[in-house]
C-alpha cells in the first residue's frame, strides 16, 4: 500500500514538474515574441513619417495580451507557481514518507537513493555508491550512561565532526536504551552506541580516514577516546543497506 501511494504521488509530482517546465518555456517564448514585436515596432516607427502614426502604432501593438503559441501569457504565468508548489510539496513529503525524493517515478524507491548528500540513501555499496560505516562503541568502565552520553555529545562529537565534516555527509549516534531488549534477547548488549557515518564514495572515506589518522588528529582524538571508550570492545563494519 505504501509503495502504491508513493508511486501515485511520484507520477503526480512528475506531471506537475513537466507542467512547470512547459509554463516556463512558454513564458520565455512569449518574452522572445515581445522582443520581436518591439524590434518590428521600432522598424515601423522609423518608417513612419509622423508622431501621430507612431502613437497609433504603439497602441495597436500593445492593446492585446501577449500570447505564446496561442496560449494566453497571463494564464500560463498563473500555472507556474502552483505547479512548482505541488511538485516541491510532494517530493518533500516523499523524502519523509519513503526516504526518497523520487524525482523519476518509473524507478523503484531504492534506485532513487544514489547519493545521501541529496538526502537519505537506502542502497549502499562500495561499487561507486554511498558507503555507510557502522561502529559499535562501548563506554569505559566507571562511566555512567548519562556521563557517557553527555561527554560524547558535548565534547567527542565535535572532535569527530572536525575531521569528518569535510568528507562525510551524515554522522549519527544511535544510543542503546538500557533494559530495552526484547524478550529472549540480551538486555545488556556489549555496546552503548552505534555510530553511523555516511560517505558519498570510496575516495571520500579514504580521505576521512587519512585525516583522522594524521598525527595532529590523533593527538586530539586519542586521549578523549581513551577516556570515553572501552577500545578493546570497539567493532566497525562497512554495511550495505537495502530497504523494502
Amino acid at each position: 500500500m505504501k509503495n502504491t501511494i508513493s508511486d501515485t504521488l511520484a507520477w503526480v509530482a512528475f506531471a506537475a514538474l513537466l507542467l512547470w517546465i512547459t509554463a516556463v518555456l512558454l513564458t520565455l517564448t512569449s518574452y522572445w515574441q515581445v522582443w520581436s514585436d518591439v524590434m518590428a515596432l521600432i522598424d515601423e516607427v522609423k518608417a513612419c513619417a509622423s508622431n501621430q502614426c507612431e502613437s497609433q502604432l504603439f497602441l495597436e501593438r500593445f492593446s492585446s495580451t501577449t500570447t505564446a503559441f496561442g496560449f494566453n501569457t497571463d494564464q500560463v504565468k498563473s500555472v507556474r507557481m502552483p505547479a512548482f508548489t505541488i511538485w516541491f510539496a510532494i517530493i518533500l513529503f516523499q523524502s519523509f514518507y519513503v526516504r526518497s525524493f523520487r524525482i523519476w517515478p518509473w524507478l523503484p524507491v531504492g534506485e532513487h537513493q544514489g547519493n545521501p548528500s541529496k538526502r537519505n540513501a537506502t542502497v549502499s555499496s562500495l561499487a561507486g555508491g554511498p558507503i555507510k560505516v557502522l561502529t559499535l562503541l562501548k563506554r569505559k568502565a566507571g562511566l555512567s550512561t548519562e556521563e557517557f552520553r553527555d561527554h560524547y555529545e558535548n565534547v567527542h562529537r565535535h572532535l569527530g565532526e572536525k575531521y569528518l565534516a569535510p568528507h562525510a555527509v551524515r554522522y549519527f549516534r544511535r544510543y542503546v536504551e538500557p533494559g530495552s531488549g526484547s524478550p529472549g534477547y540480551a538486555t545488556a548488549p556489549d555496546f552503548d552506541v552505534i555510530m553511523e557515518v555516511w560517505f558519498p564514495d570510496q575516495r571520500a572515506m579514504a580521505a576521512a580516514m587519512e585525516a583522522i589518522n594524521s598525527p595532529a588528529a590523533q593527538a586530539e582524538l586519542k586521549p578523549d577516546e581513551e577516556r570515553l571508550f572501552d577500545q578493546a570492545a570497539t567493532k566497525s563494519f562497512i554495511v550495505e543497506e537495502i530497504s523494502s
